[in-house]
């Protein structure tokens, strides 16, 4: 290299990294865009998760099966129906969760993406709960009865599963999407209720119901959008709804807000 200055070759070195780097990224130089080459958004994708989850529950069925166990074949059952009282309300909760996906997706004309996702998520989560009591004077055909009823309820998502079919629209850098699917939760409640009937009739009990471990299936569905960084990598935000089927009476739903970032193969 005699005769070629020095500064002149520093210059060139210095100018082509930017554009060595772009390439690494999948590219050519960002001009303007986040994307450094157009996101082609057929085929498999994965990617990792963050969200906060606003659960609500309805407490309001918990006690049922366990006042009509309890006041079985009893003129108090038959014309007062204590079981149908609603001893519990509702409650709301918070939880953050952790997770990935894995999906894939087909290009179809006019800019239409049709895929399916599956996905999981492990929640840090305090678990919901509601306790209350009630006390009312019947009269029953066998005479006055004080009838109290004392409850407390709980439950707590531990992790849950997903199985989506997503439809999308291809807008370049930008993939906004809706999905529906199935919800398949794991679950731990506890449900205890005392019932004290006293006057005509005397009776005291308490029953308790609760499992660790239990699995309730539910509906999934929601919106969201994926935005292009690269010909290979996505961020990710989007809000999703669950409602799951009762467990011991309770009834679960959720909203939840989701950030991810994922990769294209």
């Amino acid at each position: 290299m005699a005769g070629v200055p020095l500064g002149l070759v520093l210059f060139a070195a210095g100018a082509a990294m930017p554009a060595r780097a772009a390439d690494w990224l999948g590219g050519s130089a960002l001009r303007g865009t986040l994307s450094a080459a157009p996101m082609s958004w057929a085929g498999f994708y994965a990617g990792g998760d963050f969200a906060l989850g606003n659960a609500h529950a309805d407490f309001g069925d918990s006690a049922h099966d366990m006042i009509a166990y309890m006041s079985r074949n009893s003129v108090l059952q038959s014309e007062e129906h204590p079981e149908d009282w609603t001893t519990l309300g509702t409650a709301n909760g918070r939880w953050t969760s952790y997770g990935g996906f894995v999906g894939y997706n087909t290009q179809w004309d006019g800019g239409l993406i049709l895929g399916g996702e599956l996905g999981y998520n492990y929640l840090s989560d305090d678990g919901t709960s509601s306790s209350d009591s009630m006390t009312r004077i019947v009269t029953p055909s066998t005479g006055k009865d004080t009838v109290s009823i004392d409850a407390s309820s709980s439950i707590k998502l531990k992790d849950y599963a997903t199985l989506r079919g997503r439809a999308a629209y291809d807008m370049g850098q930008f993939l906004p999407y809706a999905f529906l699917g199935l919800a398949v939760g794991r679950f731990e409640y506890s449900t205890t209720v005392t019932l004290n009937v006293s006057g005509v009739d005397n009776y005291v009990g308490t029953e308790t119901d609760g499992k660790d471990n239990a699995i309730s299936a539910g509906v999934d569905a929601g919106l969201g959008v994926d935005v292009a960084l690269t010909s290979n990598f996505f961020l990710r935000g989007e809000w999703e709804y669950m409602v799951f089927a009762p467990l011991s009476g309770v009834r679960y739903t959720s909203n939840v807000f989701r950030g991810g970032v994922g990769v294209k193969f």
